[in-house]
């Protein structure tokens, strides 16, 4: 009899044990909440820490998650110019993706002087773009081709410069038609076309 109640003894106190150690990492767990921030707030919405903030993420749209992404999700920033350009990190490779635009990869002396947060991904790269489309002489085939003045967490703009391709890839489909397909340009030769122009 004795040790009939020793057991249930035993068997209570370590369900106790049991229960107070599951609480406790549900409650370590759940203490830093994974955010859903949308990359096209309104401005009111820029720079907001939405972990302090907590009534503003209702006004704002952000939402929070109770699971973990997985960890192949690429990171973005957004570019300022040109429009609905992004900067992608995928492992350790850079990619610029335009819209309607195949993504092309960037330089890999960028690696590491690009900033990839939460925080960061809220506030645009105040990049600088420059496009030119032109017919050169005696030709019917038009050239497009841009430049994209990147800035650098040392303060440093990297510039980039493209030919867009003239007939669109069926490589990738887009929303709408074909995507176009960016071919690296040297940016010397994008100053020397660009002056040929003036």
């Amino acid at each position: 009899m004795k040790l009939k109640k020793f057991r249930v003894l035993v068997f209570l106190l370590l369900s106790t044990v049991l229960l107070v150690c599951l609480s406790q990492c549900g409650s370590s767990s759940g203490k830093k909440q994974i955010l859903d921030v949308p990359i096209d707030m309104p401005e009111v919405c820029q720079g907001i820490d939405f972990n302090l903030n907590v009534e503003m993420r209702e006004m704002c749209g952000v939402k929070s998650r109770s699971y973990r992404a997985y960890k192949n999700v690429p990171q973005y920033r957004m570019l300022l110019r040109p429009k609905g350009g992004k900067i992608v990190r995928k492992g350790d490779q850079y990619q610029l993706r335009l819209p309607k635009m195949i993504p092309i990869d960037l330089p890999p002396a960028m690696l590491g002087r690009i900033t990839f947060s939460e925080d960061a991904r809220r506030t645009y790269v105040k990049s600088k773009w420059d496009y030119h489309e032109f017919f050169p002489d005696g030709s019917n085939d038009r050239i497009k081709i841009m430049r994209i003045a990147i800035p650098l967490n040392d303060g440093n703009n990297k510039e980039v410069c493209y030919t867009i391709l003239s007939n669109p890839t069926k490589v990738r489909k887009v929303q709408e038609g074909f995507a176009n397909q960016l071919e690296v340009l040297d940016c010397s030769a994008f100053d020397r076309l660009t002056k040929d122009q003036e």
